[in-house]
């Protein structure tokens, strides 16, 4: 194609494309002013209509790329004449734009930001990121996974330091065992009564034992209640004694209060159990986090009225 034909179809694209971003259409025009930029890659022009097509699209990284791409071209006649307002584009993209680069061990562990990975360890170049919060998660088969928030600042290089600790078998931590006990394989699957269900189960049962001996106190205390008083016995047998006519109200009060105490006991013993069973499971995922800080239970014992509890940090 000539010269002036070639030009004059670069002209017609980035027409086209200013009339759609007049449109509100800014999607489209970066669409079309990336096929101008496949007829005149080096065209100053097209790269910067490609620049602010993509920042009113929200697509920073492309504004972010190809603002790059002009720079390179900072000795273009085209980008000397407007070498202002090209800066202020350039610091409108960077405000938006940051870099990050995670540093440390082990090799191999994938980097990962909201779930995408970008990169892998080690990342000896740093990578262009919309400048935001994210959540960061590094992990490799064999060690516990490291999750930790981030925050990405436009113009500026995040590095974030990282060491995966090695993943140790079951066996080997109750032992106390180092690095040498690398975790090979799923873990075991647990005993039908060490699942969940079975703790809150036993939790459940428990709440319900003490719920029925407040309720039978309760009726021990209405029973006792009518026991001592003078209505159950008639005004018109004066020599009735009150073992014969209010007899029943003693022993339904006896009967309450040993279903109270029973229950009473029993609730607080399942509850117990219940409890004891939920703290001494074991993570269903550790993390890196979980295996370098907080609380965890090693051992429960139950006292005559008291539950202890021992842990670790």
């Amino acid at each position: 194609m000539p010269a002036a034909a070639e030009d004059a179809a670069v002209e017609a694209l980035i027409q086209r494309g200013i009339q759609l971003r007049r449109d509100s259409a800014d999607e489209e025009a970066l669409n079309v002013f990336l096929e101008a930029e496949k007829q005149d890659p080096r065209s100053v022009r097209v790269l910067l209509h490609i620049v602010t097509a993509a920042q009113a699209a929200g697509k920073w990284l492309v504004a972010d790329a190809y603002m790059k791409k002009v720079s390179a071209l900072e000795n273009d006649p085209y980008y000397r004449r407007h070498a202002d307002a090209i800066d202020v584009v350039r610091r409108a993209v960077a405000a938006r734009v940051g870099t990050f680069q995670a540093q440390g061990e082990p090799d191999g562990a994938s980097v990962r930001l909201d779930g995408q990975i970008i990169g892998t360890l080690p990342m000896k170049d740093p990578v262009s990121i919309e400048a935001g919060a994210y959540v960061m998660e590094v992990e490799k088969p064999g060690f516990y996974r490291l999750r930790r928030n981030v925050s990405i600042t436009g113009g500026v290089l995040t590095r974030e330091p990282v060491e995966l600790n090695r993943a140790q078998a079951r066996a080997d931590l109750a032992a106390g065992g180092g690095a040498a006990g690398a975790a090979e394989g799923p873990p075991p699957e647990p005993a039908w009564w060490q699942a969940p269900a079975v703790g809150w189960t036993m939790v459940g049962v428990g709440l319900a034992s003490g719920i029925t001996s407040g309720i039978a106190f309760a009726v021990r205390q209405d029973r006792v209640e009518q026991w001592n008083s003078d209505s159950c016995i008639p005004s018109n047998e004066p020599s009735a004694t009150r073992e014969e006519q209010c007899g029943n109200y003693r022993d339904e009060a006896k009967t309450a209060e040993t279903v109270g105490i029973i229950t009473g006991i029993t609730g607080a013993v399942i509850t117990t159990l219940g409890v004891v069973q939920l703290l001494s499971l074991d993570p269903a995922e550790p993390t890196e986090d979980s295996a370098q800080g907080g609380l965890r239970v090693t051992s429960c014992g139950i006292g005559p009225l008291s539950l202890a509890c021992q842990g670790r940090f």
